[in-house]
């Protein structure tokens, strides 16, 4: 067959040489003819910017002498913001703090005989309680109300003793992290639990959570999880219901589902976690992993999904209507132990913490198992503990150094009110970024994080063994007859991912 050159002409012809070259100008000023170059090169910037201007510390809440192990978020009242938190520590000292004004309001030297395991808080109530259980397994009550006006009492009367003059104004703005009431002020205020039961036949409570609240419901019933699991009603020092289960040893973590109150998902010392009935008091269903979950918590927006913290430095996040499918995504980045894990109020994203020193942040829809963002400080050593503000807008975590850090969810979001053009602006970088975060240039710059050089080798080599695990799978499948015959319909899950999950129980 031969092949013929031909030349092709325009389909645009002149009628005389004289008339104009036809032109793709088009006069609308809303069209631009470089608009996508024009907005690559922008998002570019917004990711930039993005970065240059990440400040995500917020605050320090310093005063503990041990290590805060659990933290308890609550507002003024349902509708508010978190404004207060109570923080337990390993001494036996509870403490109340306003975030707001970065202060202490109120403390309990010798609330529990030993560490303060655990903490949860009813503002749901005409007063406010608090619940706490400790390694000595009693089960407090407290009155956070009290608390607070004899906290509001007291400052309105060492206020009005204080000197006008410009040195005791500026003693007192010194005094304790800028309050004007000393810690010894603070302690002194009367503070009696207005519950004190003891769990019998526990040697040590080791965690609380209240159900969630329904409208027909009188009184507030809580569980609480140590040799056995017992649930609890608010009015009575006696448990009304204990489950003794003999297929799980000593239960670390026990949270209510948020739609369904009679099921409890609950996390043991021997690796295993399960879904429990409390209606038939049994097993409805059990997985084991291949190391200890430190923590559990549902999602608020979508409660058919629960995340765990492993002690094998993955996050995992389950789907309880297919447990044993396995997990359906597996969250890295830590280099240690994972010891506990947060969603936001919107579920949309949730908080890791990690006994590295890192807190992660990561988006629930993503596909990606990386975190979106990372903090660490200098100073800060494993971090125990890690909540969200009932806004949102913050984190807050506990570490060993005593301390409790105060953090911004976007780490380069301002903490004044934007006037109307800079919101504007600000919407339309965010959505620069979603619609170019799969551009290479843009997707470089918004993964980019600065972690300690010794998480960064660490995990520079842990990506190097999980690729080297890869090809050997690849190698393996190549030559797999078994394999050759399935139909590959679903996602299918790497082999370090399900190396972990040994199997529904």
């Amino acid at each position: 067959m031969v092949k013929l050159n031909t030349i092709k002409r325009s389909t645009i012809t002149r009628d005389t040489p004289l008339e104009a070259a036809p032109s793709h100008f088009t006069p609308d000023q809303r069209i631009h003819s470089m608009e996508k170059p024009r907005e690559l090169v922008r998002a570019i910037n917004a990711a930039k910017y993005k970065k240059m201007f990440a400040r995500p510390f917020v605050g320090h809440l310093n005063g503990h002498r041990d290590t805060p192990h659990h933290l308890a978020i609550f507002g003024a009242s349902d509708t508010s913001t978190g404004a207060y938190v109570c923080s337990a520590s390993g001494d036996g000292e509870i403490r109340l703090w306003d975030i707001m004004e970065m202060r202490l309001m109120s403390l309990v030297p010798n609330a529990h005989n030993g560490f303060v395991n655990a903490l949860d808080v009813d503002s749901g109530s005409s007063r406010r309680l608090l619940y706490s259980v400790g390694q000595d397994a009693h089960v407090k009550v407290w009155n956070l109300s009290d608390w607070m006006d004899q906290y509001e009492t007291q400052s309105l009367t060492s206020t009005s003793k204080q000197h006008i003059d410009s040195a005791s104004y500026i003693h007192s703005k010194m005094s304790f992290d800028n309050q004007h009431m000393t810690v010894s002020d603070v302690s002194s205020l009367s503070k009696k639990p207005v519950m004190d039961t003891i769990s019998k036949n526990d040697t040590n409570l080791l965690y609380i959570t209240l159900a969630p609240k329904q409208n027909d419901a009188q009184v507030r019933t809580f569980a609480t999880a140590g040799d056995c699991v017992k649930l609890w009603d608010a009015e009575r020092c006696v448990p009304k219901q204990a489950f003794d289960i003999d297929q799980l040893d000593t239960v670390l973590k026990v949270k209510y589902s948020p739609i369904e109150q009679h099921l409890l998902a609950v996390t043991s010392r021997d690796r295993s976690v399960a879904i429990y009935d409390t209606r038939s008091s049994s097993i409805a269903q059990r997985f084991k992993m291949k190391m200890r979950s430190n923590d559990i918590t549902f999602n608020p927006y979508n409660p058919f999904r629960f995340s765990i913290a492993n002690d094998d430095w993955n996050a995992y996040t389950f789907d309880i209507r297919n447990i044993g499918d396995g997990p359906s995504i597996m969250h890295t980045g830590h280099t240690n132990a994972v010891m506990s894990v947060d969603y936001s109020p919107a579920g949309h994203e949730f908080v890791t913490a990690g006994y590295d020193g890192l807190i992660r942040i990561f988006n629930v829809d993503d596909t990606n198992y990386i975190s979106r963002d990372s903090y660490h400080t200098q100073r800060m050593r494993r971090v125990h503990t890690c909540r969200f503000s009932h806004d949102g807008l913050y984190i807050l975590s506990g570490s060993d150094d005593h301390g409790i850090r105060v953090w911004k969810t976007d780490a380069s979001a301002p903490l004044r009110t934007l006037r109307g053009e800079e919101q504007r602006k600000l919407n339309y970088n965010t959505a620069l970024l979603d619609r170019y975060k799969n551009i290479k240039q843009v997707r470089s710059l918004v993964d980019h994080e600065h972690v300690p050089r010794t998480v960064k080798s660490t995990l520079t080599k842990l990506n190097e063994h999980r690729l080297a695990e890869q090809k050997k799978e690849k190698r393996t499948n190549r030559y797999n007859k078994k394999l050759k015959e399935e139909k590959f319909d679903k996602l299918k899950k790497p082999d370090h991912m399900k190396r972990q999950f040994l199997g529904k129980r």
